[in-house]
């Protein structure tokens, strides 16, 4: 039997391809699949349109004390204080808020995480449960004073990667080289250019024909463009693809030609490109930084990233077939962590521990 008569979500805003976005379609799904009525509300108007059929501005939201909202966290917004005053049950699903020191240069963004924070840190007594996405946030949460959080990775649906077809002109354009893939938005917490330092020291230890793809929407276009400047002025221009944002098959495309997806991130509240990676069967080597260690195996995560030891471990998995074996056969057990039945699963146990008022 339900506890709730529905159960809705709210996220500030909604874009196609955005990690939290992806996660909210995906617990919706959850939540349809396991009986309820659940819509999303959020407090954007500007919608992109593959999504208008989908999420409701939270000013139609209608509260009801028998409803459970879900509420998804990882930057301030202006909606905060009103939801806090619905009367429906809350619990609060947090992605993470990237430290503000990183958007020293981009003030709204600066200004926009700290606003986010300071409302994580005001509203404990306002939600009746807490689900962190990876321990790293929940220990966050814990930091806070929100009482006994949940670690829960409701955030991708691994199914939906089988229903993709990959661009075939990408990966038959580059089945001939050694590909090292990067999946994140173009900022400079996930360290982008030391992706670009890694390469050149593969260069200088002899490696030829190696490419490496930098897929992802730009945040930060002054970075965006410093990394251009920085590949050209290192005789790079050749092997490094930027991208900027793709479609899915893209995606697809760039995930099935990669022989290794590489992270030197410096803030990763869980890192949903890893788990992608994995599975599209590709190893993956990453700085052990944030959430990370819960996302990946342990011979994934690298505690250095000079460009050296990172060159060198990359050889290392090029040439070791064991260890490449060994980290793959580990990844495909790992992934089991993240099924569509045992997120399931988990939710509706949690679900249960809660009671309708």
């Amino acid at each position: 039997m339900k506890n709730f008569k529905a159960i809705h979500q709210f996220t500030p805003s909604v874009d196609a391809g955005d990690s939290v976005s992806n996660g909210v379609l995906f617990t919706q799904k959850l939540l349809h699949d396991l009986g309820y009525i659940s819509n999303i509300y959020n407090c954007d108007k500007a919608v992109s349109t593959s999504f208008k059929k989908e999420i409701f501005h939270i000013s139609q939201y209608e509260q009801s004390e028998q409803n459970l909202l879900l509420y998804h966290h990882s930057i301030g917004h202006v909606c905060h204080s009103n939801i806090m005053n619905f009367k429906d049950k809350k619990v609060l699903i947090y992605h993470n808020i990237t430290p503000s020191h990183f958007f020293i240069n981009e003030k709204h963004l600066q200004v926009a995480c700290d606003e986010g924070r300071e409302q994580l840190k005001n509203s404990a007594d306002s939600f009746v449960a807490s689900i962190g996405d990876s321990d790293y946030n929940s220990k966050e949460l814990k930091a806070y004073n929100y009482k006994d959080p949940l670690t829960l990775p409701l955030l991708l649906d691994l199914n939906l990667q089988n229903s993709v077809i990959p661009n075939d002109k990408i990966t038959k354009k580059y089945k001939d080289s050694y590909n090292i893939i990067f999946v994140g938005r173009v900022v400079q917490n996930k360290c982008q250019h030391q992706l670009i330092d890694t390469l050149q020291e593969l260069k200088l230890l002899g490696e030829k024909n190696i490419k490496l793809f930098i897929v992802g929407g730009v945040s930060q276009p002054d970075y965006f463009n410093f990394l251009h400047e920085y590949a050209s002025n290192l005789g790079l221009t050749s092997d490094v693809v930027l991208t900027n944002k793709v479609s899915d098959e893209d995606l697809a495309a760039y995930y099935s030609c990669a022989d290794l997806y590489l992270s030197l991130s410096e803030h990763e509240g869980f890192g949903i490109p890893l788990i992608e990676a994995m599975k599209y069967d590709v190893p993956v080597l990453t700085y052990d930084a944030g959430g990370i260690a819960s996302t990946v195996t342990p011979n994934s995560l690298m505690d250095k990233k000079s460009p050296r030891y990172v060159a060198k471990k990359i050889l290392q998995l090029k040439n070791d077939e064991d260890f490449k074996s060994k980290l793959l056969q580990e990844q495909n057990q790992h992934l089991k962590t993240f099924s569509y039945e045992n997120m399931k699963t988990r939710l509706s146990d949690f679900l249960s521990t809660l009671k309708q008022a």
